[in-house]
């Protein structure tokens, strides 16, 4: 079962345990109360005690609010935060599309580059997405990338690029990761999504939005054709 430290009323400092349904999917909340505000040092042992609880009834992951600032401790536990890698590489393709349009580019004038360790399932997706979106799509990822580029321009007639110098895509899109990331970095535990943002209809308040949704997605409530991208107005991607 996943955790939820949340914060809650009561006096002392000891968290109580209940379980907790977000979207049909029980979770196990940990209710720390409380003292001297939610980011005070005085709710730190009680996030201490709520991990060694939620542990020891078998957590592994945790779900925590937005700004959550003790995680260090939840760490030292044994616990981690729901990872959002996988499902944002899984939309690598129309989130590169609203990158574009954030920055208000025309996609079929403008050119992406994907980068990854080897062409996987997301990358092969990421591309054939972007094939008929984009004006020129550019792919590294070894010599298996190599041979997708082959194929993507023999069977759509669309100009692959080779990343080099003097060449720069208006949009790059890492789906493993770099010592310098790219525009979109869409792996690992907190992907780094510019300014787009993920949501969902009907999405419960409380947790972290993002490691919430891909907690619901890896658990199939909800689908990938049902995640939103939004595109802030505020920013611009530089």
């Amino acid at each position: 079962m996943v955790g939820w430290v949340i914060p809650g009323g009561g006096s002392g400092w000891r968290p109580r345990l209940r379980v907790e349904r977000l979207m049909g999917l029980a979770v196990l909340a940990a209710e720390v109360p409380e003292r001297r505000g939610w980011d005070g040092k005085g709710t730190e042992r009680g996030c201490r005690a709520a991990a060694r609880q939620l542990r020891r009834k078998g957590c592994r992951r945790v779900l925590a609010p937005e700004g959550f600032s003790y995680w260090p401790q939840l760490r030292q536990a044994g616990l981690s935060p729901v990872w959002a890698g996988g499902m944002c590489a899984a939309l690598a393709g129309p989130l590169a599309e609203a990158a574009l349009v954030q920055r208000g580019k025309d996609p079929l004038q403008s050119s992406v580059l994907l980068r990854g360790g080897r062409v996987d399932q997301d990358l092969f997706r990421a591309a054939l997405f972007l094939c008929p979106k984009v004006r020129r799509l550019s792919l590294w990822a070894g010599e298996e990338g190599e041979e997708l580029a082959r194929y993507l321009q023999r069977t759509y007639g669309v100009p692959m690029l080779s990343p080099g110098p003097g060449w720069r895509p208006d949009v790059t899109v890492d789906l493993s990761p770099v010592e310098e990331g790219g525009d979109l970095v869409l792996c690992g535990e907190r992907p780094a999504l510019g300014a787009l943002s993920l949501t969902a209809e009907k999405l419960p308040d409380g947790p972290d939005r993002l490691s919430l949704l891909a907690l619901l997605w890896e658990t199939g409530r909800v689908k990938t054709d049902e995640i939103e991208i939004i595109t802030s107005s505020e920013g611009q991607m530089t």
